[in-house]
């Protein structure tokens, strides 16, 4: 007799008040008949059901197998961090977020992701610029140069490495450091960060590297600061980093001669004195250059890694230069919202000891790509 039809014959024997001979594996309360007593079968109806012994939550996986067996919802949460499967960006690892708050899965959350469709930006948006060769220095583009960039010299770049497109702006600033010292706080978060020491940037660049997985580049304990690379160098450490002035200029060149970072008519390109109204702007709102990075004339003056030596063009080494080795202040690049339009040139520098802080002065951050 069938389960279905002993479950009718009980029903009508206790209406009718009357005894029912049934079969022996329902007298012992198996309705299934697959030898598992009822109060031990998850499903008694289903005779390929689990076993509570085996399966304490009756989810369907057992408990060997199962992340939680006192949770019947953990069936689609492999890692077990409250995430169903179906929302999460690796069900396998337990410390990568919900694609509800990682777009792009890549790590970074929303908030702090400067595009979150695009696994391959991160919390700043940038361009990876390969290796090359190039003339530093006063070119024949060039103009009322000043002696200390000269004489123009051939630098190769070993390394190919991650560029920002543009300056870190206030936004980014107040989302991993909590505040902005922006001295023009109200021209938005979309406008560059300024009026922050060559030290302070140093902590942000680290900050970037911990959101994103990445070892820190720089060891800071006060002023004094050291590479955490074996070889101490910078283009060795793996994390974000200041750009070397080598790097901002072969960068801000972009493969060309032109006076300014991406054109040879200043308004193209830049916010300096004669456009800019006397405060900084939104970035990449003038055009960019033919790598597509904005705004390296104009806006803010952009800290380097690299110490100041009015004369180290005649004693740079012709391989991936990162500046003199003693020097007490550091290299500045790209001119200013504040600037005549000379000073925005792509072989301008500038210096500043480095606990300067300046409501021209911001950065941009780079990274060696391994």
């Amino acid at each position: 007799m069938s389960n279905l039809c002993q479950r009718l014959l009980v029903l009508v024997c206790l209406t009718l008040g009357v005894a029912c001979i049934v079969t022996p594996e329902f007298q012992g309360g198996d309705w299934d008949s697959d030898g598992v007593p009822v109060e031990e079968d998850c499903d008694d109806e289903n005779g390929n059901s689990t076993v509570v012994a085996d399966d304490s939550d009756c989810d369907g996986v057992l408990t060997s197998a199962d992340c939680d067996d006192g949770d019947p919802s953990t069936v689609n949460d492999m890692d077990c961090d409250g995430v169903v499967t179906a929302a999460d960006c690796d069900d396998g690892d337990s410390s990568l977020l919900a694609v509800a708050d990682d777009g792009d899965c890549d790590g970074v959350v929303t908030s702090a992701d400067c595009d979150d469709s695009d696994p391959n930006q991160g919390v700043l948006c940038g361009v990876v610029l390969s290796s090359g060769t190039f003339t530093m220095g006063c070119t024949a583009g060039q103009s009322s140069c000043g002696s200390d960039e000269s004489p123009a010299h051939s630098v190769t770049l070993t390394n190919d490495f991650w560029m920002g497109e543009t300056e870190v702006t206030q936004g980014k600033w107040q989302v991993l450091m909590g505040n902005n010292p922006s001295y023009f706080s109200s021209c938005g978060s979309d406008c560059p960060v300024e009026t922050v020491s060559w030290y302070e940037v140093l902590e942000f660049a680290n900050a970037v590297s911990s959101a994103e997985g990445l070892a820190e580049c720089y060891n800071t304990a006060g002023s004094s600061v050291s590479i955490n690379s074996s070889s101490g160098s910078v283009y060795d450490c793996e994390g974000y980093r200041l750009p070397t002035e080598a790097e901002w200029e072969y960068a801000a060149r972009a493969g060309t001669d032109l006076l300014y970072a991406g054109s040879n008519t200043i308004d193209d390109v830049a916010w300096y004195n004669s456009n800019s109204g006397n405060t900084t702007h939104a970035v990449a709102t003038k055009a960019a250059n033919a790598w597509g990075l904005y705004d390296m004339s104009g806006n803010v003056w952009e800290w380097t890694w690299d110490r100041y030596d009015s004369g180290y063009y005649s004693s740079s080494p012709s391989a991936d230069p990162e500046g003199p080795s003693s020097g007490s202040v550091r290299v500045l690049r790209g001119g200013d919202w504040f600037n005549y339009a000379s000073g925005t040139r792509g072989a301008n520098r500038l210096y500043r000891v480095p606990d300067d802080r300046r409501y021209d002065l911001g950065f941009r951050l780079s990274r060696t790509i391994p």
